[in-house]
């Protein structure tokens, strides 16, 4: 059996507000596993981008204990986070995220240069939006593009490292039923063709049924958890 990337152990999160505390997150925990695609779903306010975030390191829990690639997140120092981040993990948003200012090759490009893995660099770039089917648009701007394209080159930026693991935040939350549909199928492809394992929080229930471990959350718990 293939080995898990990231182990979370009974996590709790809390937010205070000028009245009470709200808690988010009640104990929570999970395994996932090398290659498996996962979704996160539940009402708004349940928790999953919550969670989201402190599976990728960009938010730490109250209590409890999250691995990612072997490394307990909590012992890392913020170089080593960013390390973490820089090399292993890829992140996809529903606002797309681009830099206006720059190409669709350069958006793409940016993580490359960021890491300093240069090597190659402009070959892979091209070879990555020749995958997503913008191979013809390298030198447009983001303003350029529709919504589908805008994340295709967001994918493609995503995947530019190899990541072993990827996270995506509502990856279709502002596109349309069709373009969500291919944005779906171009995704999965791109997981498997990279190896790459996903985590991904949706309110589509058609795209969280395409995982293969689905976990639905629920007033912060795990109400339900299918593995396919």
């Amino acid at each position: 059996m293939s080995k898990p990337v990231l182990v979370v152990e009974n996590i709790f999160k809390s937010f205070k507000t000028d009245h009470h505390v709200v808690n988010v997150l009640k104990g929570l925990s999970f395994d996932v596993f090398e290659g498996e695609n996962v979704s996160l779903t539940g009402a708004s306010g349940s928790g999953k981008s919550t969670l989201l975030s402190i599976c990728a390191g960009l938010n730490q829990p109250d209590r409890g204990k999250v691995s990612l690639m072997g490394e307990n997140l909590a012992k890392l120092s913020q170089d080593q986070l960013a390390d973490l981040r820089a090399y292993k993990i890829g992140f996809i948003f529903q606002s797309f995220h681009l830099i206006p200012t720059l190409t669709v090759f350069e958006n793409v490009m940016l993580p490359l240069e960021l890491s300093g893995n240069k090597k190659d660099a402009s070959n892979r770039v091209e070879e990555l939006l020749e995958s997503v089917g913008l191979k013809q648009r390298m030198s447009h701007f983001p303003n350029q593009l529709s919504g589908g394209e805008q994340q295709r080159v967001a994918f493609a930026r995503a995947f530019i490292n190899q990541p072993q693991i990827l996270f995506a935040d509502e990856p279709t939350g502002n596109l349309d039923f069709n373009t969500s549909k291919e944005i779906t199928e171009l995704l999965l492809v791109l997981t498997q063709k990279y190896n790459t394992t996903l985590v991904l929080v949706t309110h589509d229930r058609e795209l969280a049924g395409l995982m293969q471990k689905q976990i639905n959350l629920q007033s912060g718990k795990i109400e339900g958890l299918v593995q396919l």
